[in-house]
Parts: structure tokens; C-alpha cells; sequence
């Protein structure tokens, strides 16, 4: 289980103190999350133009331990497949705080077009996940024909602020989002995994880290739009 972090600050309005609860600013991930296949234990969220429905997503998730999504024929906008880092009953939640010897993630996946996976920090308050935060991001070449597994590592996460570069807050991460953008007629999503790494974990879970380094291949940049 996570453990929640809270700070209480007092308030004092008309001579009445008031306690408020601040989440701050994240879930702490417990050493039994590392390693793990995040496909097979969180409910994830899709918007945009698809056949499923979340809720059909993830009783398909459920029966499979994988991920399938497919547009409509006739999609406008785009394709947006959201996980929480932490599990979570909606797509919003505290943030998640990772651990510093966590090195990336490990995705394997299949899709029809190249994807362009975001790390959607949490707003600077560190209480929230859907407004305020950024959003850097990685770019996932279409792999049509057979899934691919790639692992991607923290600091490729990146957006272009007015100022410079900018890197992922690791200790602030809310959710990974899988975005197409233009999704073509019948566009296709699989993913089997998505696991948050860790260095030197001893934990029951290893052997999954141990089968993916044999597989596993450096991630290319690819242009997502």
C-alpha cells in the first residue's frame, strides 16, 4: 500500500480555527510497486474518439492483463489513454512522489501510429493532477506489426518552457498519458505493460525486471506531430 504524507495548517477566521488537511505533495510509492505491471493492477481512462468506453476498456483489461483501443471511423481530435501512477477510482488523484533510484519505466506496446507519451506533473500546489501542471513528454514510433518494448528513462522526459528545457519533477508525477494525435480510421492501441523501474529492488518482482533487460531496446526519438 502507499502511504499518504498530509501537513495541517491552521486557519483562523472570525476567531475560529479551522484545520485543513493539505495532501503534500505525494503518494510515497511503497517498494512493492517497483517492478511491477501497472497494466495489471490500475485502471486506466480513455477520452477522445474510440470504439471502448473506459468501462470497457478495463473489463477487457481485467479478463486479458492487456490494454486495446481502437478509433472510430470517422475520429476527430485525438486519442487520449490516461493511467495514474498511484491507483486511483477516477483520473485524478494526489500526485506520486518516485523514488530517486528508479531509473524510468519499461513500456511494451503495439500501435498503428506514433504516440506521444506525456508525464502530467501535478500543479505547483501538489495537491491536484488535472490543471496546472506540465507535461513533459517522450515520443513512441509506430510499431503496427508486432509489439515493441522500449525503456525510457526519467530525464528523456522533457518540454520546451520560454525560458529552456525543462525536465520531469519525478517527485510530483501524476499520470502517464498516450496521446495520437490526427488518429487515422481504425487506429489501434496495445499495450501489455508498463512498469516503473527500479534499481536494486529486492522484491518478489525482480524476475519481471530480469525478463525485460534481455528485451528490452533503447527508445528513439520519433516526431509525434
Amino acid at each position: 500500500m502507499a502511504a499518504i504524507i498530509f501537513n495541517t495548517l491552521t486557519l483562523k477566521t472570525k476567531n475560529i480555527f479551522y484545520s485543513v488537511i493539505l495532501c503534500c505533495p505525494a503518494i510515497l510509492v511503497s517498494a512493492t510497486e517497483y517492478n511491477r505491471n501497472l497494466v495489471d493492477s490500475h485502471a486506466w481512462f480513455i477520452a477522445g474518439p474510440t470504439l471502448e468506453t473506459t468501462q470497457q476498456l478495463n473489463q477487457y483489461r481485467a479478463q486479458y492483463q492487456s490494454i486495446d483501443i481502437t478509433a472510430t471511423k470517422n475520429p476527430v481530435g485525438e486519442i487520449e489513454l490516461n493511467l495514474m501512477v498511484s491507483p486511483s477510482g477516477s483520473n485524478d488523484g494526489p500526485p506520486t512522489d518516485i523514488n530517486t533510484h528508479s531509473p524510468g519505466i519499461a513500456i511494451t506496446y503495439q500501435s498503428s501510429q506514433a504516440i506521444s507519451l506525456q508525464a502530467r506533473e501535478g500543479n505547483r500546489q501538489g495537491d491536484g493532477c488535472i490543471h496546472g501542471g506540465s507535461h513533459p513528454h517522450v515520443g513512441l514510433a509506430a510499431s503496427p506489426l508486432a509489439f515493441s518494448t522500449v525503456k525510457i528513462l526519467w530525464k528523456e522526459f522533457t518540454f520546451n518552457s520560454d525560458i529552456h528545457v525543462q525536465h520531469l519533477n519525478i517527485h510530483n508525477l501524476c499520470k502517464f498519458n498516450f496521446v495520437i494525435y490526427n488518429p487515422l480510421p481504425g487506429a489501434n492501441i496495445k499495450i501489455k505493460s508498463l512498469i516503473l523501474l527500479q534499481k536494486n529492488l529486492h522484491t518478489a518482482n525482480t524476475n519481471i525486471s530480469t525478463q525485460l533487460n534481455a528485451n528490452i531496446t533503447p527508445l528513439q526519438a520519433v516526431e509525434t506531430r
